[in-house]
């Protein structure tokens, strides 16, 4: 009953039959139970569970079980050890196709242990036997709580504190290489058959399975997708293994020229593909800043820094520099043309004018005290509802310094620096908002950069309007005004003699209260 659930690869079915009836008449019949029973674990890809039933009771004179070992050993990547097996086996059998089939493996190892290992690594690794297990064992982490470890070392235990090493976050660059690629590998191997991995990779990072109306089956979805990515990670490692792809690429072309050649052409594509691409995210950038769309403009650029930049080496785009440049001067330009003279200015009150005039928005208090009254329901208020606000912010803000650390041109650099500014302005951190501003200020005076130097000093501006500070708001004014001389725009000339008026107003309204007091 179990072959003929073998032959139509009912494979589980079949190993639950064999383990159930394990009482046979005859010891050729358990043999090639054993066999069977074996082959149904490792169709299933149960290597292990494989090799523990062919061991279990080894019959050498069993020509399919001693295949079936080696098969076992090989699958688990145990090249050396299956070739020593197959050696074994092809030694003891006198000659005929038994022999063949022995020496068929043993070609094939043989050949895959040259492409992935090669002659001179070989000798490099039989002479380093000895020292690459101390170098694993090393290597291994000790997950043991602390009070062990220091047992061990004979340290005091008396007192342990927590030791929380903070691993270093890989940089961007590093992890887009790394998912071009695993795409690259999944989709050279597994074909159409790639985007289910993808798929189980994206539930297994996002654990998107996990909705609020179905609670109750968040773990079998959890245990489900890990196994089933598992397990087509362990067959593509296996298949990598086997053929690698360092190996294939270099036996594409034999010949010296042509492979250079090939080389040259993959090049000068990589160039002409990186020059298009520039071109076309400027002209999308450029208008998205014409029809107004600051939001989207802002995404898009962020976007593009942290993807195509990273990717791009000097080498294969050399206007590198002058594409960020042209990028981050851009988002300046539109930053500036958010500054118009509004036509309300006049309607509003003298402590409001400076802010209406720099589209500064006053931050107000979300909180409503209201005292909480038993049966009222408007009144209650969630002392454990999440603050997403706050969440959001502290994201954006470590995105944003993890984009900092990565940035290779000053230009990127400043514009970080004052997208942060602005990032705590609107969140009404003025403290933290005026050091990010005055690091880009710093940093814009070293460059050269006269657009960021005057934005950075408005953005210290804007929060000094935010704590209402006049003195300063004064002293911020006459930096603007030497600023903005290299810009040459008598539309901002003119914004700053306003604000310049309006501060002089403030003065003389503090000063005249401060004397009739």
């Amino acid at each position: 009953m179990a072959q003929h659930y073998m032959r139509f690869g009912r494979y589980d079915a079949a190993i639950s039959q064999f383990e159930n009836s394990k009482d046979f008449e005859v010891e050729s019949e358990l043999t090639d139970a054993i066999y069977h029973h074996g082959r149904a674990h490792l169709e299933l890809t149960n290597i292990k569970e494989a090799n523990d039933v062919v061991n279990e009771r080894k019959n050498t004179d069993h020509h399919k079980s001693n295949l079936l070992e080696c098969d076992c050993l090989f699958e688990a990547n145990e090249f050396e050890k299956s070739l020593a097996c197959n050696y074994n086996h092809r030694n003891r059998v006198v000659q005929g196709h038994k022999t063949d089939d022995f020496q068929n493996r043993i070609d094939m190892i043989e050949e895959i242990m040259s492409k992935t290992v090669g002659s001179k690594a070989s000798d490099c690794l039989v002479k380093q036997r000895k020292t690459i297990p101390m170098l694993k064992n090393e290597s291994e982490i000790d997950l043991r709580p602390l009070w062990k470890k220091r047992r061990d070392n004979n340290e005091c235990d008396v007192v342990s504190y927590e030791d929380i090493d903070e691993s270093p976050s890989e940089s961007i660059k590093e992890q887009i290489h790394k998912d071009k690629n695993f795409n690259f590998l999944a989709r050279k191997y597994l074909g159409p058959a790639a985007k289910n991995l993808f798929f189980l990779r994206e539930l297994k990072k996002h654990n998107a399975f996990i909705l609020p109306q179905a609670t109750g089956t968040d773990h079998q979805l959890e245990s489900i997708t890990k196994s089933c990515h598992d397990k087509i990670m362990k067959n593509l490692q296996m298949i990598h293994a086997r053929n690698p792809i360092y190996s294939s690429k270099k036996t594409i072309s034999t010949h010296s020229d042509s492979k250079n050649c090939a080389k040259q052409r993959t090049f000068y594509m990589k160039m002409y593909l990186n020059r298009r691409e520039a071109f076309k995210t400027l002209d999308l950038a450029k208008q998205l800043r014409n029809e107004r769309k600051f939001n989207e403009l802002l995404r898009y650029t962020d976007k593009i820094l942290n993807e195509f930049y990273q990717m791009c080496t000097v080498k294969e785009f050399p206007r590198k520099f002058e594409f960020v440049t042209e990028l981050c001067n851009n988002v300046a330009l539109a930053y500036i043309d958010k500054l118009r003279i509004p036509s309300n200015s006049m309607m509003v009150p003298l402590n409001e004018k400076m802010a209406v005039l720099f589209n500064v928005k006053i931050m107000q208090d979300n909180f409503d005290d209201v005292e909480y009254e038993f049966g009222n329901k408007s009144t209650f208020r969630d002392p454990l509802k999440v603050d997403t606000s706050f969440i959001i912010y502290r994201e954006k803000k470590t995105h944003l310094e993890q984009r900092l650390t990565s940035a290779k041109y000053g230009i990127e650099e400043i514009y970080i620096l004052h997208e942060i500014a602005r990032h705590e302005l609107i969140n009404d951190k003025l403290d933290d908002c005026k050091v990010f501003a005055r690091r880009c200020e710093e940093r814009s005076c070293e460059i050269g950069s006269h657009i960021y130097k005057f934005l950075a000093i408005l953005m210290q501006l804007k929060a000094e309007i935010l704590a209402t500070n006049i003195e300063k708001q004064s002293e911020l004014l006459k930096k603007l005004e030497d600023a903005v001389t290299p810009l040459k725009s008598e539309e901002l000339n003119q914004i700053i003699q306003i604000a310049v008026q309006i501060n002089e107003l403030q003065l003389e309204g503090k000063q005249t209260a401060r004397n009739s007091i």
